[in-house]
């Protein structure tokens, strides 16, 4: 007698849906105009993400009763949002800074992308919108050199966020102050000591001219305040006893530009504490 063999091997490959109306919607819109019977619970397929019905009480506006199951992948984007919040990534450049005017550089812009202490490698970088060939070296330099002000934007992309910071390159006159022997034979500024000329103002400062001296001022022209404010003051006094000439000089970078000399008007023997304020 022969036996029965009740059963089949089962090899479900998702090429059809166990019920016919799983595969019926193509697009949301589909979903959005459903009108096909359905229990609660029911779950269709779209382009590969899997809806669930709702019933009469949920509503969406693209997919009408349906709601999207939330997947593994779903989770893992919203976790990487939410550890993004709260453990922040920090980007930090360099390579900004003020130079002469008449100086011709090359900056060199460096970058890190830190996430806490650990080093993250950018996805990719741009600076100025122009793609850095090799973000994870995290240096750029430009192809021509610079001669005035600019700024660059870096930003850089990792793991969904974007990154932006700024390199600032700054071009700059100098202003100079010490001793010198004779105002009227005075051409260049390079025995004298300087900083950058952000304000036509000098804070008290000394001037030794022990052995019989000029104490000297120079400022850019294009500072020069006018006459009612740019004052003199000697010891915690104000003095009127100084001459102001106006004069061609070229700096170290060899750049030529008007300046105002202001020297005392008589020589001096001692060490004075001098400031140029109003």
């Amino acid at each position: 007698m022969g036996g029965i063999n009740i059963g089949a091997n089962f090899n479900y490959q998702g090429a059809t849906f166990l019920d016919s109306r799983q595969g019926l919607p193509q697009t949301l819109d589909d979903l959005l105009n459903w009108d096909i019977l359905v229990p609660l619970g029911f779950e269709v397929c779209v382009n590969g993400e899997w809806y669930i019905y709702k019933g009469e009480d949920y509503w969406n506006m693209e997919t009408g009763h349906w709601e999207k199951r939330i997947t593994l992948k779903d989770y893992t984007l919203e976790i990487n949002k939410l550890m993004a919040e709260v453990f922040p990534a920090t980007l930090n450049v360099s390579g900004g800074g003020v130079y002469e005017i008449g100086e011709s550089i090359i900056p060199r812009i460096s970058w890190e992308l830190k996430k806490e202490s650990a080093l993250m490698i950018p996805e990719q970088v741009t600076i100025d919108d122009m793609v850095v060939e090799r973000p994870e070296s995290g240096v750029w330099r430009p192809s021509q050199p610079i001669t005035s002000n600019r700024r660059y934007t870096v930003k850089a992309w990792y793991d969904g966020a974007t990154y932006v910071d700024f390199v600032d390159i700054k071009f700059s006159y100098k202003k100079y102050w010490g001793v010198i022997s004779d105002p009227a034979e005075f051409n260049d500024p390079y025995g004298l000591f300087s900083t950058w000329a952000d304000s036509w103002r000098l804070p008290t400062t000394t001037f030794n001219c022990s052995g019989g001296f000029y104490p000297v001022y120079v400022i850019p022209l294009s500072l020069y305040p006018g006459e009612l404010d740019f004052q003199l003051w000697v010891g915690g006094l104000r003095s009127t006893d100084f001459t102001i000439t106006q004069k061609t000089l070229t700096n170290a970078s060899g750049n030529t530009s008007e300046y105002l000399v202001c020297s005392l008007g008589h020589i001096q023997t001692g060490v004075l504490n001098i400031m140029f304020d109003n």
